[in-house]
């Protein structure tokens, strides 16, 4: 006689390779930010006023870094990708003051969604230049984040929520987005003048007016930090950047008025 037929093993209701959906930490800063809405409540038509002013100075600054007159302005009128090498010359022409740690993790927030920003283990050896996979930040990213940085100055940074985290912030994290006041821009060219030298240059009617010489200007920002600093040395490029922004074009110093215009935000 045949033997008969076992019963099948498989357990009812639960199917081959399903994963549980990983659980989402909730916002521990939710009920903080509704209450914060209830109390200093914005009218609407005001609060779409102030979006509007945020997403023009936004769209100025993108327009300001990404000109390029070989592509008659394409990249920046253009609705692609924008460089992430032009990523922090934005923030920083809306006067946001983002520390290192900040930026890795806002490249990892406004990076292409096909891309992957990073690869390795996340030690400072293995994120270098060369280990950095993407290349280019979602322009509508960077403009959302940009407005909100500029209204809220916090940077709330979700690994949950993101295609690709940053290996090297596994949890989620809020920060403080400090924006530069003149008496900040006022009182780093004061630091600059005086570790430099106290250079005066006198024009011609008599006039005087404090400087810096580029070339002590680069010996403070391109040498090696202090181990407590937030931010790296300028790199090369950097610093040419910063001298075509700030530089006496008749001269190789830094005059105070310049550094001045170029850095102050007039509101």
């Amino acid at each position: 006689m045949p033997p008969l037929a076992q019963p099948s093993q498989k357990t009812k209701g639960k199917g081959k390779g399903r994963k549980k959906p990983p659980k989402m930490v909730p916002d521990p800063d939710a009920a903080y930010r509704q209450q914060l809405d209830e109390t200093l409540y914005i009218p609407k038509v005001v609060r779409k006023k102030f979006f509007d002013t945020y997403l023009a100075a936004v769209d100025s600054a993108i327009r300001a870094n990404t000109f390029d007159k070989k592509l008659l302005l394409q990249d920046s009128h253009s609705g692609g990708p924008i460089s992430f090498t032009k990523v922090p010359g934005i923030f920083r022409s809306l006067g946001l003051c983002l520390t290192d740690d900040q930026l890795d993790q806002i490249t990892a927030m406004i990076a292409q969604n096909d891309e992957q920003p990073f690869q390795g283990s996340g030690t400072d050896s293995e994120l270098e230049e060369g280990q950095w996979l993407s290349n280019y930040a979602d322009r509508e990213k960077l403009r959302t984040l940009s407005v909100e940085l500029l209204h809220t100055h916090v940077l709330a940074y979700d690994p949950q929520v993101l295609a690709c985290p940053h290996p090297r912030f596994p949890d989620r994290v809020s920060s403080v987005v400090y924006r530069s006041t003149e008496d900040d821009i006022r009182a780093c060219f004061n630091s600059l003048w005086e570790v430099s030298g106290k250079k005066t240059l006198v024009s011609a009617d008599g006039t005087s007016t404090r400087c810096i010489s580029v070339d002590q200007l680069e010996s403070i920002l391109m040498s090696q930090q202090d181990r407590d600093s937030v931010t790296a040395a300028l790199t090369p490029n950097e610093f040419r950047e910063l001298c075509f922004m700030v530089q006496d074009a008749n001269g190789d110093v830094v005059r105070e008025d310049l550094f001045l215009k170029a850095y102050i935000h007039v509101e």
